[in-house]
């Protein structure tokens, strides 16, 4: 492969695959919030069961005082994801349901890991395709190369076939002649 060429693959295989790259990390960017909500939501559900039931091992509960909590919504704290339900016959007092911040990062891990390792699978997919796409691209620029080369070839080969004859007679009329300026020009 020529240096020409080499450098178009190289330049076409850097732009398919970038953008291509950009398209897929923006795409999984947007999952990957669509599945946080979704944990979020799910967490939620199941937190709301756990109210209905009181069976839940995934939680831990708390009775705490009524104050200013918002009941029936997913709070983000700093150390628990937490969800405040009412409790039948009391107005003193609300169920904290709660998820440790460590055990529902773990989760947000699991997920950040199971996303991160598709990313790097179709992105070696999509590198593999903006090779062979870069190679389909370039096949006309190469017919193109090669049929310019055979030109060029073939014109030399025409300009040669009169030259050559010019000096093949301009030596031998230097050698019936001999000497002379004129001949000595022509030969140039």
């Amino acid at each position: 492969m020529k240096k020409v060429e080499t450098e178009s693959l190289l330049k076409s295989f850097s732009l398919f695959f970038v953008s291509q790259a950009i398209l897929v990390g923006a795409l999984f960017f947007i999952n990957y919030e669509t599945r946080l909500r979704a944990l979020d939501e799910s967490l939620f559900s199941k937190m709301r069961v756990c109210s209905f039931n009181l069976k839940c091992d995934e939680f831990k509960m708390d009775f705490i005082d009524k104050e200013d909590h918002e009941l029936y919504k997913l709070h983000k704290e700093q150390n628990a994801l937490s969800s405040y339900f009412s409790i039948p016959n009391s107005e003193k007092f609300v169920l904290k349901i709660y998820l440790a911040q460590n055990e529902y990062e773990k989760q947000i891990q699991e997920l950040q890991q199971g996303l991160l390792a598709m990313f790097f699978v179709v992105l070696f997919v999509v590198g593999v395709l903006s090779f062979l796409f870069s190679i389909y691209a370039l096949y006309p620029f190469r017919k193109a190369l090669r049929l310019t080369e055979e030109f060029v070839k073939d014109i030399l080969h025409d300009f040669n076939t009169p030259l050559s004859t010019l000096r093949l007679n301009a030596g031998m009329l230097k050698e019936e002649i001999g000497e002379s300026p004129k001949i000595a020009r022509i030969e140039k």
